[in-house]
């Protein structure tokens, strides 16, 4: 569990890089933009572009900022990440009409990264919900006019509504795609799990083999070592007996000789009072 944990913590920290490269890479298309309409290719006005110009390229640039330069990989980076995205989307898409449609899949595709389905579907209600205020922004302050919506009426029935619907169906496949992904993912940290079971048991196997002849060999000394003992006793208590033995006839001696002793005194009495006789 906190193999899993871990590696779907280094996902989203790759994940965060990856969308801070992309918002970079962006910001180049978005400058090539501008500088189109600089030339006549687009009509929107200069002073409208400049200030989404500016704008969109501060929120390009803060996920690098905040991920490359402070170093930051806390858990709200991403959602800054994801909020930075649609709000670039909004400022696009409020400028540039109909245009960038299909940058309205941008902030989606870049949740996607993450393997989320939460954030999938978060990401996708705040995208539908800006690029449809967007969308009436736009027309209100009739900042790229689009003749097709003359009206509020046909602008929601034939602009808004179609293109939120197909946002949503999008965004339907980018999260099916995320959680087939996920769950390769989690697969493939199943079956790490299971192949580092695998090695544990083998290493725990050899461990206890080595451990089992570590045990055989100390019995095998510990045996060596009792017959020496045994050994030892035996022929100290050989010598013990022959010392014991030694000892009985040496007092069987004493004994002999105290009583030859004792016969020679006896004579040596006789004598003398035979002495006394005769005297």
């Amino acid at each position: 569990m906190e193999k899993r944990a871990g590696v779907l913590i280094q996902n989203e920290k790759e994940a965060n890089k990856a969308a801070a490269k992309v918002m970079r890479i962006t910001f180049f298309i978005f400058t090539l933009i501008y500088l189109l309409n600089v030339a006549g290719i687009f009509v929107v006005d200069m002073k409208v572009m400049t200030v989404a110009y500016v704008a969109g390229s501060l929120l390009l640039w803060l996920p690098t900022i905040v991920v490359c330069v402070l170093k930051k990989q806390n858990g709200y980076v991403k959602y800054m990440l994801i909020g930075c995205s649609v709000l670039f989307v909004t400022i696009v898409t409020a400028t540039l009409s109909y245009h960038v449609v299909i940058i309205y899949i941008y902030a989606i595709a870049i949740s996607s990264l993450y393997f989320s389905k939460k954030i999938n579907i978060i990401t996708t209600i705040v995208s539908v919900v800006g690029v449809s205020a967007a969308q009436v922004v736009c027309f209100v302050f009739e900042i790229l006019p689009d003749k097709n919506f003359t009206n509020m009426f046909k602008l929601f029935l034939y602009g808004i509504a179609p293109r939120a619907m197909a946002l949503v169906a999008v965004a339907a496949i980018f999260t099916m795609l995320c959680r087939r992904t996920a769950a390769l993912l989690s697969n493939v940290m199943n079956a790490e799990q299971q192949e580092q079971m695998i090695r544990e048991m083998k290493e725990l196997q050899q461990k206890s083999q080595q451990t089992s002849e570590e045990l055989r060999r100390m019995v095998q000394e510990l045996s060596t070592i009792t017959e020496s003992s045994m050994e030892a006793n035996g022929q100290i208590a050989e010598e013990t007996s022959g010392v014991l033995e030694s000892f009985s006839e040496n007092t069987n001696e004493i004994t002999e000789v105290n009583e030859r002793t004792q016969d020679i005194n006896s004579s040596l009495e006789k004598l003398g009072e035979m002495n006394g006789r005769v005297s």
